[in-house]
């Protein structure tokens, strides 16, 4: 059954099939039988190559829900595999893919009811969805990201209209609210299915030079019917490594960690997770 509405998240609706994660990043697929945890576990393992010491973040937000922790890691799995396809430096490589990592970080604190309402978000709704933007700045200053790396996320949530209108453009930016957008399109998502990969592409060039960077649909376009094995071999084995360095890339060292009232370290986390980890429930 076909059909065709306006979601919220500002594409139309089409019922299709699932993508095949395959296509997205196949060489390191678990092999179909193993447990869930196996897969979590690997999930972790491939985070903490990118994140270091700073996976923390990462799994706060898997936590707090999971669908969007692995919406996160696909989208930095595409990112990665996009920065090779463009041979980005070092440094704009290894940017791209922890700003992917942790985009949505701000969403621990967004309510498990406006997570997981198929309905179109009411206004208190939007406000509350809005207002995991400022968080995730927050999160990650506090976390000691650099302000060029807090940049490309700002940057990703803007369209390229209005980037461009403010002065705010960031091509790392706009490849992030690509990949971002492209894999909300081809996931189920509680509130629509799935795009193809075809369709979702259409609607990336459709919309392009008012929500997306013309030039960059193209070359995501581009890189999705030429695939290279050679690219995929070198992004699963640069996601399998261990970081060498234990910060994250676009973090620096922070001060020694404040105390809190009851004399244990503020890691910034235990303000959205105040009692002790345990996840919010409610607005």
């Amino acid at each position: 059954m076909n059909s065709s509405s306006e979601s919220n998240d500002g594409f139309t609706q089409n019922a299709e099939s699932m993508p095949n994660a395959e296509s997205i990043f196949p060489t390191v697929k678990p092999p179909s039988g193993l447990a869930v945890a196996q897969e979590s576990d690997m999930d972790q393992s491939m985070a903490r190559s990118r994140l270091g010491i700073h996976v923390s973040l990462f799994q706060a937000l898997k936590a707090k829900h999971p669908p969007t922790a692995s919406h996160s890691l696909r989208v930095a799995l595409v990112c990665s595999k996009w920065a090779c396809w463009r041979k980005l430096d070092h440094q704009q490589w290894d940017w791209l893919e922890v700003a992917a990592l942790l985009h949505d970080i701000g969403k621990i604190a967004v309510p498990e009811d406006v997570l997981h309402t198929p309905l179109e978000l009411n206004q208190d709704q939007k406000i509350a969805m809005d207002a995991q933007r400022s968080l995730a700045d927050q999160l990650l200053a506090s976390a000691g990201a650099e302000s060029g790396m807090i940049q490309i996320v700002q940057a990703a949530r803007l369209s390229f209209a209005e980037a461009e209108q403010k002065g705010l453009s960031d091509s790392l930016g706009s490849m992030l609210a690509i990949a971002d957008a492209f894999d909300s399109m081809t996931t189920e998502q509680v509130f629509r299915r799935a795009l193809s990969h075809e369709v979702a592409l259409q609607e990336l060039c459709r919309n392009a030079g008012t929500q997306f960077d013309t030039e960059l649909v193209q070359d995501f376009a581009s890189m999705n019917s030429q695939p290279r094995v050679e690219i995929e071999q070198q992004i699963a084995g640069r996601w399998l490594s261990r970081l060498s360095a234990p910060l994250a890339p676009g973090f620096s060292q922070q001060a020694e960690p404040q105390l809190n009232d009851s004399g244990a370290h503020d890691s910034g986390l235990e303000r959205v997770f105040p009692m002790g980890g345990k996840q919010m429930s409610g607005r």
